[in-house]
């Protein structure tokens, strides 16, 4: 896969993973900044876009905050279920891909 589309895919992680914890991009901007990362809320929402690379320290960090795996194999297994953004509500599965919420 392409790294660009590698970059496409994970900064839509990062925005389901953003809203499902019920963050706001200042509140994620302000936890970056904790973690020694020079975020500020338009940050936030390049890296959402697809159109800011994020590097491994941040894609560490921000795993930490919103709380999901950065597991490089899901990154590069093509693009996202249509339904459900390869993530699914707690506790459910998409009828489409199959993937199950954690």
């Amino acid at each position: 896969m392409k790294a660009g589309l590698i970059d496409k895919r994970f900064a839509e992680i990062i925005r389901k993973a953003r809203e499902a914890t019920d963050f706001s991009q200042v509140r994620l901007a302000e936890q970056m900044v904790t973690l020694g990362h020079p975020w500020a809320q338009q940050t936030a929402t390049r890296a959402e876009r697809g159109v800011r690379v994020i590097s491994l320290a941040e894609a560490v960090a921000l795993a930490e905050i919103l709380h999901f795996d950065a597991q490089l194999s899901e990154l590069a297994r093509g693009p996202l279920c249509d339904v459900c953004k390869d993530m699914p509500p707690q506790g459910f599965t998409c009828n489409t891909c199959g993937r199950s919420g954690s």
